[in-house]
């Protein structure tokens, strides 16, 4: 498979970067059964997800990828993602750091306590869903 290739996953990646409906892409592989530790192209998936037309998306991802691919639905494109990340980071002081999960297609924060009424206030401030709150301790009840 000519498409399925290093080379060929990189400039998929690149360019589902760079598409204005991306919400991100990430890579499953195997393992290999006799323990080596180069990653083999035909033995993975490039996931990707998009807010847009699925099919036309996938259409210019095949474009350059010849290897298994998986395409799903997001609600937030990455630059949504980003932008939220940014801004949790300077309205919240108490946020240690932020990230876009790209899996789940939300912004994780990591806080020390993740209360109820922290969770709520993201909730209004970005919409529910947009932000999940991590603690890195519990309150007591």
């Amino acid at each position: 498979m000519a498409k399925a290739t290093e080379g060929a996953l990189e400039a998929a990646l690149r360019m589902v970067e760079e598409m204005p409906q991306s919400a991100g892409a990430w890579v499953d592989h195997w393992h290999r059964e006799d323990g080596g530790s180069e990653v083999d192209p035909l033995r993975l998936v490039l996931n990707v997800r998009f807010t847009g037309d699925l099919e036309v998306n996938e259409r210019r991802v095949r474009e350059v990828w010849g290897g298994a691919l998986c395409v799903s639905a997001a609600r937030y494109t990455m630059t949504e993602l980003i932008e939220v990340t940014e801004r949790v980071i300077k309205e919240f002081p108490q946020v240690r750091s932020s990230w876009p999960d790209v899996v789940a297609n939300r912004v994780g924060v990591l806080v020390f306590v993740a209360t109820p009424e922290f969770q709520a206030e993201l909730d209004a401030r970005y919409g529910v869903g947009m932000v999940r709150a991590t603690g890195e301790a519990r309150p007591v009840d």
